[in-house]
């Protein structure tokens, strides 16, 4: 049997036993890991079969990490092929995974495990009660009574709570299987749309999708969906298949979806009629367009906008419930808690604030006086500006104000070098979100009567709070999107305050919709910096991002190895990997600063080749020692590397670069993390997070910096304006474009990916 901690690499692929597929039935033994990429629990077999089970997240049912994942105990149905190594020794690699429903003792073990507050004990006492009838008795609700009173005994409050919890949990969890089953028998076999399905639908999943299969369109291919749908129609036998008024609003539904996945919010009748019939099989003149248009008009699978823009429903929500809060924020009616300072108290506080080492600039002191006169303000400017020190002048002053500051960034390494910087914590927008989240359920649990109420309160006095004195400063803002905007201004009390920080030039968000860009154009709410400071103007970047910005050619310096300023060193497309990394190394490598910054992690000249050759040139000519990894991958002291996930226990987040330092005994690893006093012992174990890092995307780049940064330069269609200011905006002395001089021109001529998105957030006061 595996102990626990022992390291099963899940990403590995070990010889298969004829790769012949196998499903069934096991008893969850010993859980070896849990983890975002998924979990290896031990299944103990007789005459020496044991084995471990390798489950990814997307081919299980319950989210690895969640409290619904597998439990010692459980039996769990698996299917997929067994694979032999020496190392590892037998696994079966699942690709699908999903609990099926306890019986006899298996019941108790259930409940105690997967609702809180019932424990052992309690579930024991159920299982005394009713025996073998329990798993009826959970199902009916006329028993809830009952159950209430075997749970609470002498506390009704605590009873009932606990009894509808531990109805709704095996409810939920017969529903989720009964789902699973039905979606199998229709050919779908991802567990990750399972869950989604059954999180969106709940125990009445079959029934409606039964009733409607286009529902299944936010989670699958239309051409999928459409079969199955078409199928169902056939069965039960509806003439008119393909002009059912379900599947023309699917289709609507489709085109939608596609809108969204590129970053819209809204969409022209053109490019609607067009979609639709390509999603149709039909001409654009077709009437069946023109019925599917009515068709998702009635059923509001779209609604009209502003120019003559259909909207998609959910995310026209959002944008209105957006803009009504922030219009709300920015003319606030009455005297807000925290007033409004007047002109003499602004300038005591700029002057309690200043020390005579470091002074504001001028045009820093009016942006100062900006964001705390205004309850809605944006601060944007390029590199070298001085937008973090004027966010922490800023939240000097407010708090002597008598208010207090939360500040988050949109990636976790963008919210450490916000910490540093400011001397404040800081945390990414999604801890923050989350954790705002879990102080509203606990606030809810105290209301009640609850056994853990000093815990609670103990982990409320940890999570993040705004309150109607509160000032929220968002760093990288431009990268926020619709959605992460909807859910932060949920938790903003009347009063609280916003300042948004970024660049309206940077890259948009990865999420659809845009507001930082719209809003940032309002000159009643931004403000920008523009004076560049004499170290960052001797380097020539701010000139070349500004004409970057313009959509033209920056002026370059002939390229002389290490140096200050932008050069271009034309290669061969053919060459360019290579030419890259020469250059790259040229410069003084990773260990003297040098960052590669290129566009995507496959093709040539992308993360995945740049990252590979360039260690096989560091161990190149020795006998260098390595660890390898789990995804083909080696690390070797003095190389590059970066986190891949936000692990705040130990201060290490997603995109977090450093540098090897050491190999451990037990196969893992020192590293010495940029921001960090001290070096981080990784185990093998967390090499799974791990990745080289001599180039990376631009994406992961934002909220970074290095010295130089060498950037190859390839047709894709990711090349814009954007990309490419945003590209040399990290570097801090030298850029150095690598590649043929007429990729650069096409990809400046190109729009914005922002000024592209179609939305139907607009902003005018």
């Amino acid at each position: 049997m595996a102990a626990v901690g022992e390291v099963v690499p899940l990403l590995a692929q070990p010889k298969a036993d004829g790769h012949t597929r196998q499903s069934m039935d096991v008893e969850v033994g010993t859980i070896v890991s849990q983890r975002d990429f998924g979990t290896i629990f031990a299944v103990e077999g007789g005459n020496g079969r044991s084995f471990k089970v390798l489950v990814p997240g997307k081919a299980m049912s319950a989210a690895p990490w969640s409290p619904s994942g597998p439990m010692a105990g459980e039996t769990w149905h698996v299917a997929g092929h067994f694979t032999s190594s020496a190392k590892w020794g037998r696994q079966f690699h699942a690709d699908v995974a999903y609990r099926k429903l306890p019986n006899g003792d298996g019941v108790r073990r259930f409940l105690a495990q997967h609702v809180p507050g019932i424990g052992d004990e309690r579930a024991k006492r159920l299982w005394e009660r009713f025996g073998a009838d329990l798993p009826r008795t959970l199902k009916n609700d006329t028993y809830l009574p009952v159950i209430a009173e075997v749970l609470g005994g002498s506390r009704p409050r605590l009873g009932a709570r606990l009894a509808v919890a531990a109805m709704q949990a095996w409810k939920e969890a017969e529903a989720e299987i009964n789902l699973i089953e039905w979606l199998m028998l229709q050919g779908i076999v991802d567990m990750g749309v399972a869950r989604r399905i059954h999180r969106l639908l709940g125990p009445g999943a079959v029934q409606a999708l039964q009733s409607n299969p286009w529902m299944l369109i936010p989670h699958m291919s239309w051409s999928k969906v459409d079969e199955i749908g078409k199928r169902m129609l056939a069965q039960a036998r509806v003439a008119e298949r393909t002009q059912d008024v379900r599947r023309l609003t699917g289709a609507v539904d489709a085109a939608v979806k596609s809108a969204l996945e590129d970053g819209h919010t809204a969409m022209e009748q053109g490019w609607l009629v067009k979609r639709l019939s390509k999603l149709l099989g039909v001409t654009a003149e077709s009437p069946l367009v023109h019925k599917a248009l009515k068709a998702g008009r009635e059923n509001q699978a779209i609604v009209a906008g502003a120019n003559a823009v259909w909207r998609s429903p959910g995310a026209a929500l959002m944008e209105d419930a957006v803009k009504a809060r922030l219009e709300a924020m920015a003319a606030p009616v009455g005297v807000l808690p925290l007033p409004i300072p007047s002109e003499a108290l602004l300038e005591r506080l700029l002057a309690s604030v200043e020390v005579p080492e470091v002074t504001l600039h001028p045009e820093q002191r009016e942006a100062v006086r900006h964001i705390l006169r205004h309850p809605l303000s944006c601060l944007q400017g390029v590199g070298g500006t001085g937008k973090t020190f004027t966010i922490r002048t800023t939240c000097d002053a407010f708090e002597k104000m008598g208010g207090k500051v939360v500040m988050a960034a949109v990636a976790g390494k963008a919210a450490l070098r916000l910490s540093l910087a400011t001397g404040r914590k800081a945390l990414s927008l999604f801890r923050t979100l989350g954790e705002l989240e879990e102080r509203g359920h606990i606030e809810q649990s105290l209301l009640e009567d609850s056994d853990d109420s000093e815990m609670l309160r103990s982990r409320l006095e940890e999570l993040v709070s705004i309150d109607e004195k509160t000032l929220v400063v968002i760093d990288e803002a431009s990268m926020v999107g619709l959605p992460s905007f909807h859910a932060l201004l949920r938790y903003m009390p009347e009063g609280a305050r916003l300042l948004l920080v970024g660049d309206g030039g940077q890259l948009p968000p990865v999420e659809f919709g845009l507001v930082f860009h719209k809003l940032v154009k309002d000159p009643a709410l931004t403000y920008t910096l523009i004076h560049v400071h004499r170290q960052a103007k001797e380097t020539g970047i701010p000139d070349a991002g500004a004409k970057v910005r313009g959509g033209q050619l920056p002026d370059f310096i002939p390229y002389q190895g290490r140096t200050k300023g932008v050069s271009l060193v034309p290669a061969d497309p053919s060459k360019l990997a290579s030419t890259v990394e020469e250059i790259a190394l040229d410069l003084g490598g990773y260990q003297n600063g040098v960052m590669i910054v290129t566009p995507t992690k496959s093709r040539d000249a992308g993360v995945r080749e740049l990252n590979a050759n360039l260690h096989l040139r560091f161990v190149s000519g020795g006998n260098v020692p390595c660890v390898h990894g789990f995804r083909q991958e080696s690390f070797s002291v003095g190389e590059p590397v970066m986190f891949l996930r936000n692990d705040y226990k130990r201060g290490l987040f997603n995109g977090l670069l450093g540098q090897v330092e050491a190999l451990t005994e037990q196969g893992g690893l020192k590293v010495k993390f940029d921001g960090q006093p001290q070096s981080e012992e990784l185990i093998a174990a967390d090499l799974l997070d791990l990745t080289p890092a001599y180039a990376i995307t631009c994406h992961k780049m934002q909220g970074s910096q290095a010295p130089v940064v060498v950037v190859p330069l390839y047709k894709t269609g990711l090349l814009d304006p954007s990309w490419i200011y945003t590209a040399i905006s990290r570097a801090v002395e030298q850029c150095v474009f690598v590649g043929p001089v007429e990729v650069l021109k096409v990809g400046l001529s190109q729009p914005c990916v922002a000024d592209q998105r179609l939305v139907g957030f607009e902003w005018s006061r």
